[in-house]
């Protein structure tokens, strides 16, 4: 759902069942628990709702516990202390009058926040998609490299008879190669400005094979300009080994790819 955030812009509200192995179950159970009293903590969460640990560690990493417990990675921390100390969670019965909480204060170090990489990783391994594009981390470097933005190809068209040669970079988020288009292949790359469609000639798909599967490019060649559209005439391309996101594998009719590339998930269990 769209959204006004807290300073008046827009936001998307994701839905629970967006987070990586929360069923539909999983979500209406907390949900309806929920419309009961809200919730007050991690703990008060793991006790009224029954729910896989595998799931609550992904919804600690997702950030939907951080209103709970501060921020993802204390979230994750008490998941793991009361996993083994309640055992499963939605169980915990009647209160009595010397019941004790799984998790207090002391039991939990001073954590280091995510770094901006980190939480990128996290969204990814959570939820498969990010806060923040990928590209924004590695724009510094890519700058000093002078890859141009995707935006700046919107800007500029050539002039006359003369090639105007860009560097660009940005995740795959589309290959095709259609039948009708005599060996040629169509990579459409996105980075946070925008995407654009490469135009990648038979020759060098065939010198350039298992570089076009990455999932993520630096790409070199001749902006193409029609009106207000662009595409961009490949000449060269590199692997941009460090971005996350973005689909590795080959060009098809239909324009699937083999897997997105995504970080894998680290253990950070207690």
């Amino acid at each position: 759902d769209l959204e006004q955030g807290a300073k008046g812009e827009l936001v998307i509200r994701t839905p629970l069942t967006k987070v990586r192995g929360v069923s539909t179950e999983d979500a209406t159970a907390i949900v309806l628990e929920r419309s009961r009293g809200e919730f007050a903590s991690v703990e008060d969460l793991y006790r009224r709702v029954r729910l896989d640990r595998d799931v609550l560690e992904s919804l600690a990493r997702s950030g939907a516990l951080d209103p709970l417990a501060g921020n993802a990675r204390r979230a994750l921390w008490q998941v793991g202390l009361l996993q083994r100390r309640l055992k499963q969670s939605g169980v915990a019965g009647e209160p009595t009058l010397f019941a004790m909480p799984g998790v207090e204060s002391r039991d939990i170090p001073t954590l280091p926040i995510l770094t901006i990489a980190e939480r990128l990783s996290w969204d990814y391994q959570s939820f498969g998609s990010a806060r923040i594009h990928p590209m924004t981390l590695l724009r510094r470097e890519l700058n000093d490299w002078e890859v141009r933005t995707i935006e700046t190809c919107y800007r500029m068209a050539p002039q006359g008879d003369r090639d105007l040669t860009l560097l660009i970079a940005g995740n795959v988020v589309l290959r095709q190669m259609p039948p009708t288009a005599k060996g040629f292949t169509f990579i459409t790359l996105e980075d946070e400005t925008r995407f654009i469609q490469v135009i990648v000639p038979p020759s060098q798909v065939e010198r350039l094979g298992p570089v076009l599967a990455s999932s993520s490019l630096i790409v070199r060649g001749t902006l193409e300009a029609t009106g207000s559209w662009r595409g961009f005439l490949l000449k060269d391309a590199w692997a941009l080994d460090r971005a996350l996101g973005g689909y590795e594998g080959v060009a098809s009719a239909a324009g699937r790819s083999r897997r997105a590339a995504l970080p894998t998930p680290a253990s950070t269990r207690r």
